[in-house]
């Protein structure tokens, strides 16, 4: 499996990945570590059947919009990110707002606020 150590970490004690995306991401970037993330995922399977994942984005830059909409996208896509999988929680940590967007997905401005909200 190739080292994510920058940017990929596992919380075994909360069953947590935590997906760091500072500094410059391309598409191909995004996508290759999306296939290093589906890796670890098989690697440490969910176990209450709740796959946990944080994501932080506060020291994102991104080559472009274009490349931010298409790996939402397909974040959301292959990892079933939608309101109706209770198999998924996701706290993403960001700079510019907080709120819920369902009862799997909740944006935060505080990693410790995301990760407490995981752990519920």
């Amino acid at each position: 499996m190739a080292d994510t150590s920058s940017w990929h970490q596992y919380l075994a004690d909360t069953d947590i990945h935590v997906f760091d995306c500072s500094g410059r991401i391309d598409l191909a970037t995004g996508m290759a570590r999306l296939d290093v993330l589906e890796q670890n995922f098989a690697a440490h399977p969910a176990r209450d059947g709740v796959r946990r994942m944080l994501i932080d984005f506060r020291d994102t830059t991104w080559d472009c919009e274009e490349t931010h909409r298409a790996l939402s996208s397909a974040t959301r896509e292959r990892f079933g990110l939608t309101p109706e999988n209770a198999g998924i929680r996701v706290a993403i940590v960001n700079q510019r707002w907080g709120g819920r967007i369902s009862d799997n997905e909740q944006w935060f401005l505080v990693r410790d606020d995301a990760l407490r909200w995981l752990n519920q």
